[in-house]
């Protein structure tokens, strides 16, 4: 925890947030099919409207507020202080379309079961692509922490890439681009660690060309489906079913590009 801030998200979702705020707003009409599936999962496993769910790292909000129209009672919360307030002037902006509230809190991702101590317990929780930024242990103590805020049989969805499929179709090179952006990003898989490795540089395009703003090293920690539901098992939690991916919900396969995980909160 306390090389949190030495990280590359800390950079790049601290520091530079504004550098990946394109790539969250490119999904958001991607939010209400991924909701719709997210609503079916929860219904699957007995989570009916207005129970209490967590959405943890919740970026910009986009399934907070979309959950908050399906009558849940969400909470989002993010360690990044700039999309926080995005997701505030989000939801205000979707405020009549809303049938309950969202309320969107901002910390440190170990720490989320201190700040909500002395709150009622989560019924269930949503971890969308935010895992493998660290490293192992770091993930068990987020899934560890996340359990402390919820009840005993809650569910728990997440929605991470597979590593089975990397390997498979791996691309040294990516590059995506914006309005204003251009993201040019050169890759290396480690077998042994099963982390993906950049050189990640970012781009303010002018009328003269390019203008370099960011480079960074990133690493993502990629998970097999057995390693996903090791990890699960001794943090407290029973893998359920796992799913192709959060639009169609089909079986999980080996070619399956994500991967999408269910768990329930062990009984104590």
């Amino acid at each position: 925890m306390k090389d949190y801030d030495k990280g590359w998200s800390y950079t790049l979702f601290h520091r530079y947030p504004h550098l990946y705020l394109p790539f969250m707003v490119s999904m958001i009409p991607h939010t209400y099919k991924e909701v719709d599936s997210i609503c079916r999962i929860f219904e699957l496993y007995g989570i009916g409207k207005n129970a209490r769910i967590l959405d943890f790292s919740c970026g910009i909000g986009r399934h907070s507020i979309e959950l908050a129209k399906r009558k849940f009672n969400v909470v989002g919360y993010d360690p990044s202080a700039f999309y926080i307030r995005f997701a505030n002037s989000l939801s205000k902006h979707q405020k009549s379309r809303r049938k309950h509230e969202v309320e969107f809190f901002c910390g440190h991702p170990l720490r989320i079961s201190t700040s909500f101590t002395g709150h009622k317990k989560f019924d269930g929780a949503i971890m969308m692509g935010c895992l493998g930024f660290h490293d192992d242990e770091f993930d068990k103590l987020v899934l560890k922490n996340i359990g402390e805020v919820l009840r005993a049989g809650s569910i728990l969805i997440i929605e991470l890439e597979n590593r089975d499929w990397t390997i498979r179709n791996f691309q040294s090179y990516t590059h995506n681009q914006f309005d204003d952006l251009e993201i040019f990003e050169k890759w290396e898989f480690n077998s042994r660690s099963s982390i993906s490795e950049s050189v990640s540089k970012f781009y303010k395009k002018n009328k003269v060309g390019l203008r370099l703003l960011l480079n960074l090293r990133t690493h993502i920690r990629l998970y097999s489906l057995h390693e996903i539901v090791k990890t699960l098992e001794n943090t407290g939690w029973s893998y359920l079913n796992s799913f192709d991916n959060i639009l169609e919900l089909t079986s999980l396969r080996h070619q399956s590009q994500d991967m999408i995980i269910v768990a329930r909160k062990n009984t104590p």
